[in-house]
C-alpha cells in the first residue's frame, strides 16, 4: 500500500515554491533593463554620459553648476553670443519650447540653458537681454574657460568652429541621455523629449 502523504508537508513545499516564484518576479523586475525609448531625432547615449563638475554665474550672480542642475530635466546649448550658431540654436530652443506647451508638466521641469565660455564679452545684463528676447523662461550663464574646459571636452564641444550647435539633454541626474542637432524639427524633438522622459528611469 502507498503511505499517506502528511497534508502539512505539502502545504510547506507549495507554500516555499510559491514564495521563491514570487520572489524571482520582483527581483527581475526590480532589476531588468529600463525600456529604450523610440526616438526619430535624438542621438542616444547608451551608457548615458556622465558629466565633470564646471562653474559658471548666471545673469542673477548665482553660481551653476551639476548640483545645481540636479532634480530637473535640461536642455544645454553650449556657446558664445557671438558665435554665428548660438542665435540659431536660441530660435530653435525657443521652438522646441513653444511645441511642450501642450505638455505643461514636462514643459515646467525642462530647464533652457545657454551656457557661453567667455564671461568677460557675455556679461550679466548681456546673457540678460538676450536670452529674454527669445524665451524669458530661458537660463544663460558664463564661465571662464578653465572652469568649463572639462565640460566642454567631455560634450565634445569646438569652439573654434562655426558650425550648427548641438543640443544635449541631461536628466534629472545630470546625465546627457541623448544630442540634438538644430537641423531637428522642432516638433520631432518635442515628441523625443517626451518620449525620453517618460522611458528613462532614475538609479
Amino acid at each position: 500500500m502507498r503511505a499517506r502523504r502528511n497534508p502539512w508537508l505539502r502545504l510547506a513545499v507549495f507554500s516555499l515554491a510559491a514564495g521563491l516564484f514570487a520572489l524571482g518576479y520582483w527581483w527581475g523586475n526590480r532589476y531588468k533593463q529600463p525600456e529604450t525609448p523610440e526616438v526619430h531625432n535624438a542621438i542616444l547615449l547608451r551608457p548615458a554620459l556622465h558629466l565633470p563638475d564646471f562653474r559658471a554665474r548666471d545673469y542673477r550672480n548665482t553660481e551653476v553648476n551639476l548640483g545645481t542642475l540636479r532634480g530637473r530635466w535640461t536642455l544645454l546649448l553650449a556657446g558664445r553670443l557671438d558665435d554665428p550658431g548660438t542665435p540659431r540654436g536660441l530660435v530653435h530652443l525657443t521652438r522646441i519650447y513653444n511645441r511642450l506647451a501642450a505638455q505643461p508638466d514636462l514643459q515646467r521641469e525642462l530647464r533652457i540653458l545657454l551656457l557661453s565660455p567667455t564671461p568677460g564679452t557675455d556679461g550679466p545684463r548681456r546673457l540678460q537681454d538676450t536670452v529674454f528676447s527669445y524665451n524669458p523662461g530661458m537660463d544663460a550663464a558664463a564661465g571662464d574657460p578653465g572652469d568649463l574646459a572639462g565640460l566642454f571636452a567631455a560634450l565634445g564641444v569646438d569652439e573654434s568652429t562655426d558650425g550648427d550647435p548641438a543640443l544635449y539633454l541631461l536628466d534629472p541626474e545630470t546625465r546627457v541621455q541623448a544630442v540634438f542637432t538644430i537641423r531637428d524639427d522642432p516638433a520631432g524633438i518635442a515628441a523625443d523629449l517626451r518620449e525620453i522622459q517618460q522611458k528613462t528611469t532614475r538609479p
